[in-house]
């Protein structure tokens, strides 16, 4: 199980270079992969901090049992992320 979200980003310049501040409580869209599948979907964040996916139509994502991998990508850059 692989989920890519895509969240706001901010670069910070900084004396000794950037930083990076990822918002990973606004939710966005994202791609869920899993079992040779690829799903579209939208997460967010509840009152209790739990991360949420939902499909584009809006049903409860079913994740898959077994490891999952998290990856924050800026919301911005979204448009270059391709599968091959």
């Amino acid at each position: 199980n692989v989920f890519i979200l895509f969240a706001n980003a901010t670069t910070y310049e900084k004396a000794d270079g950037t930083e990076l501040v990822i918002d990973t409580l606004s939710g966005g869209t994202g791609y869920y992969i899993s079992a040779g599948y690829l799903t579209e979907i939208r997460w967010s964040i509840d009152e209790n901090g739990e991360l949420k996916f939902k499909t584009l139509n809006g049903e409860q994502l079913t994740v898959n049992k077994g490891a999952s991998y998290i990856s924050y990508y800026k919301a911005s850059n979204a448009s270059k992320v391709t599968f091959i």
